[in-house]
């Protein structure tokens, strides 16, 4: 192994980050690049603290070269998250394995399911359509047609790490089954979970500590150089950022928008769109107006993703010509470590898509779905930047002129 890809969130980079990208280099990888999410995340939500930040803390804490993941995948469901990432690295054209976090550390298991999935057997297809009859989500249906042909996988659907690796396998089934995933099993925390017991703090026990500014925790659970970033970035007021504080911006869009409107958007099907509508204007803040919304078959970071779409105008058909094509877009570099400066120029020689170290110079070159993709980053960008605690920190088209990040 010399070179391995992550595909990251880094909302914040804490401790079990660091302890991954130590294991992958002990075990023999000579240099990592990262794919992490922009300005906002998977489960629908605005990233605590803008891009730049958390990857200038990946790239003191072991990363060597950091991309940024198009918010058209970093704000997706698990599979569109998982393609945009595995998609980007293989892009690169340098990567030679991919490695990610596991509840279960069992390889097999995992590669096992994901041909099961991948495949779409006979079988499968038919005790999916027989789940779907008394399961309230398309989730609870394909866990109940799992355990019906392989009880022994099913539980891996129920943990995230798992869930994303058994996604990232499916990807490189398709698009590189040579490349081999290798599992770094998690320790302490589970993923979400909000209260400490032990071992490394979750990134949501550490998001909640760093808008209570609990010195003490943060100290104790995140690597000291990323807490330096971190703090330097609170007093510039550049976060922490809420996504509860897009209600507002949700509200004008809405206002603004027809049911047909929104018919386009991703994540807004099975007639959510006249949900929105109905319920929008009595609605008091964005956590409300999600409780309003959420069903049994509709979870809460499948709604709240929704309304980020609507605010950024991210439809269903971008994102479907989009994986079309196999790849990504573009590979937006973020920053690199100084040592590994060689990267950039090998990066540019392999990759198999435009890769854009300064953006602005980008938008003469890039070619058109290339550049409505790079768009939503930018607004995204500046939808964040609304966010933070300092109106100073609020200029907009930030992205379109910092300089490459080299630590």
């Amino acid at each position: 192994m010399s070179i391995c890809g992550i595909v990251a969130e880094y909302n914040p980079f804490h401790e079990g980050h660091a302890y991954q990208i130590s294991e992958i280099k002990r075990q023999g990888a000579k240099e990592v690049i990262v794919v992490m999410s922009s300005s906002f995340v998977q489960r629908g939500e605005v990233a605590i603290l803008p891009p730049r930040v958390r990857a200038k803390a990946a790239l003191l804490g072991g990363a060597d070269l950091v991309l940024a993941m198009p918010v058209l995948f970093s704000c997706a469901a698990a599979p569109s998250f998982a393609f945009g990432g595995i998609a980007s690295l293989l892009a690169t054209g340098l990567v030679d394995e991919i490695s990610c976090g596991s509840e279960s550390g069992n390889l097999s298991s995992v590669m096992a399911l994901a041909r099961l999935l991948f495949q779409e057997s006979a079988p499968l297809k038919q005790a999916l359509h027989a789940a779907q009859h008394h399961c309230f989500s398309f989730a609870q249906a394909r866990e109940q047609a799992v355990y019906t042909l392989a009880p022994t996988l099913a539980p891996l659907l129920r943990q995230p790490n798992d869930l994303l690796a058994v996604e990232y396998a499916k990807v490189l089934l398709r698009l590189a089954p040579h490349v081999p995933l290798h599992l770094i099993q998690r320790q302490g925390q589970g993923h979400n979970d909000c209260f400490h017991t032990g071992g490394f703090a979750s990134a949501t026990t550490l998001r909640e500590a760093l808008k209570q500014k609990d010195q003490p925790f943060l100290e104790n659970h995140i690597p000291p150089a990323a807490l330096s970033v971190y703090r330097d970035a609170l007093q510039k007021g550049q976060g922490p950022c809420a996504t509860e504080s897009l209600f507002s911006a949700l509200q004008y869009a809405l206002r603004r928008s027809s049911a047909m409107d929104l018919s386009d958007i991703l994540e807004v099907d099975h007639g959510l769109e006249h949900r929105i509508i109905s319920l929008f204007a009595t609605a008091s803040s964005w956590a409300d107006i999600l409780a309003r919304l959420q069903t049994k078959h509709m979870p809460r970071s499948s709604l709240s993703r929704a309304l980020v779409h609507i605010l950024l105008g991210i439809t269903s058909l971008h994102l479907q010509q989009v994986q079309h094509t196999k790849t990504v877009p573009y590979l937006r570099v973020l920053g690199v470590r100084r040592e590994k400066r060689n990267l950039l120029s090998r990066l540019a020689a392999s990759s198999t898509v435009p890769v854009i170290t300064q953006v602005k110079p980008a938008l003469s070159r890039l070619p058109s779905l290339a550049l409505q993709t790079l768009y939503l980053d930018l607004l995204a960008s500046d939808l964040q930047a609304m966010l933070y605690p300092n109106p100073a920190q609020r200029q907009c088209g930030q992205s379109l002129t910092e300089p490459l990040l080299v630590v």
